[in-house]
């Protein structure tokens, strides 16, 4: 599944992990985006066309944009660019799941532009446990995904004064992966750096 966001231009935004900046940002027309989607053979696509979150539209979703001041890329905005799609995504799943009366055993969160090194390990070799590569990778049962998935985006826009996930160190600290804070550690085991690879940058 391929979640992308459109802007005036009807310039796409591919990827995006900082804040919006069009000379780092990798983008294409409304085509070449609906190609890239096609080529992944989904089940089920969404393409918004929505604009991206800004600092301003972020300050009127969240509960209090002020505990959000000093996370990874300065505020909300970025992080509900990425959880909206999260939540998008999973409703996705849910809606083909119930149309088919039948239920994914794992989900997988990859970035499009995420290039592996090494081969990945067929999938009944996993563990059933949260296996990430930062946000760029991620694989988790399907048991776990629901929450896992939808609860970082209700977490930003619920969070308020005074709740320890107010301008909590670790949400703060540069954990891009708010999801792994609103579950306790021994609810599922988490592997870390579970997939080799980087996301794909043309050389210039």
């Amino acid at each position: 599944m391929v979640c992308a966001d459109d802007e005036a231009s009807k310039q796409r935004e591919v990827c995006r992990h900082h804040a919006f900046d069009k000379k780092k940002t990798a983008v294409g027309s409304d085509e070449e985006i609906r190609k890239l989607a096609d080529s992944y053979a989904p089940v089920r696509m969404h393409i918004s066309t929505s604009p991206p979150w800004t600092r301003d539209s972020a300050a009127a979703y969240v509960d209090n944009e002020t505990c959000w001041e000093t996370i990874l890329g300065g505020g909300s905005a970025n992080h509900l660019n990425q959880f909206d799609k999260w939540d998008k995504c999973m409703s996705l799943i849910q809606d083909y799941e119930w149309q088919r009366h039948e239920s994914y055993d794992w989900v997988a969160v990859v970035r499009p532009d995420f290039l592996l090194a090494q081969h990945v390990r067929p999938i009944c070799a996993y563990e059933q446990a949260l296996h990430t590569t930062h946000d760029w990778a991620l694989l988790m049962p399907r048991s776990f995904a629901g929450e896992f998935l939808t609860a970082p985006l209700a977490l930003l826009r619920n969070c308020r004064a005074g709740d320890a996930c107010c301008r909590s160190k670790k949400l703060n600290q540069g954990e891009a992966l708010i999801g792994l804070h609103t579950f306790p550690r021994n609810s599922i085991p988490h592997y870390d750096n579970a997939f080799h690879g980087t996301p794909y940058r043309k050389a210039h």
